[in-house]
């Protein structure tokens, strides 16, 4: 049990107004560690994890580099060479936002702060909604499992065309597009994929649009776009690549072999909130 004042959040002070699992001391794999051949013991491991999580969170939004030797972290960035599956068919984001609400009541209170910081206060249910679906891969559940997982599991199972979909928009890393679909950062050519000719963005604001932020899911003729933000703004790429990269290494505290793609899928929420709290801050 958290030792705690009875009256207090389990984060006493919180660093930042909007954030999520980053924001706690996860204890990292000591089990992963050893396994890339680290030499310090249980106890020391754990103090020096503890300590670089706090320099994590102290160096989160500085151009400073983290210590990665001592907790034997890769910093080379390693790609995903596996591809995303194909969707048989479009899916509507609503489906994804149900099935979140259904098997994770307590979800939706959490996603919009997390996914689009300071927008999420104005209680727009299109960005709610958006929000709600981009987070049916949190592993929100006991053993890591996710709303998907959920979904995919149930009794009577959903048709083989519609898990298909489901599993083909998981496999499709969230990215930040310019306004020709183009992406703006690192992505392996295989996630490439044409312009979107199904599912309609979510606008952050009225005006010309500079960018998007969504998962682009290929068919077998063509793409769709879905968890897609239209963004009027687009950040600075070196800050949104620096602040990535720390949260890649986060990630290969419990394992080492974490790629880019991967770091996309589980922590896209990172990205989205980047863009959105940056064009938040133009208005």
């Amino acid at each position: 049990m958290i030792q705690a004042a009875p009256n207090s959040w389990p984060i006493e002070e919180v660093p930042y107004p909007f954030m999520g699992d980053e924001a706690l001391y996860d204890l990292s794999s000591y089990g992963n560690y050893k396994l890339f051949h680290g030499m310090l013991t249980r106890g020391a491991y754990e103090e020096t994890d503890r300590a670089w999580h706090a320099e994590f969170m102290d160096l989160l939004d500085r151009d400073a580099e983290l210590d990665h030797v001592k907790l034997r972290l890769p910093t080379p960035m390693t790609h995903d060479t596996r591809g995303p599956k194909t969707a048989p068919h479009v899916i509507d984001e609503a489906l994804l936002a149900d099935l979140v609400e259904d098997f994770c009541p307590d979800a939706p209170m959490a996603a919009t702060d997390r996914f689009l910081g300071p927008w999420a206060d104005l209680w727009r249910r299109d960005l709610m909604r958006l929000s709600v679906a981009a987070c049916a891969w949190w592993p929100w559940m006991s053993g890591g499992a996710t709303p998907v997982d959920r979904y995919l599991k149930m009794k009577p199972r959903p048709d083989l065309p519609q898990r298909r979909a489901v599993k083909a928009v998981g496999s499709s890393p969230p990215m930040l597009y310019g306004p020709d679909w183009k992406p703006l950062l690192p992505l392996h050519p295989l996630y490439v994929q044409p312009p979107p000719t199904h599912g309609a963005p979510m606008r952050l604001s009225d005006g010309p649009i500079a960018g998007y932020v969504a998962r682009v899911v290929p068919l077998e003729e063509g793409s769709f776009a879905i968890c897609a933000l239209a963004l009027p703004a687009i950040p600075p790429l070196d800050l949104i690549s620096q602040r990535l990269n720390k949260e890649l290494l986060r990630l290969r505290r419990h394992e080492r072999r974490v790629n880019w793609e991967t770091l996309l899928r589980r922590r896209g929420e990172v990205l989205y909130r980047l863009c959105a709290s940056f064009c938040w801050e133009l208005e």
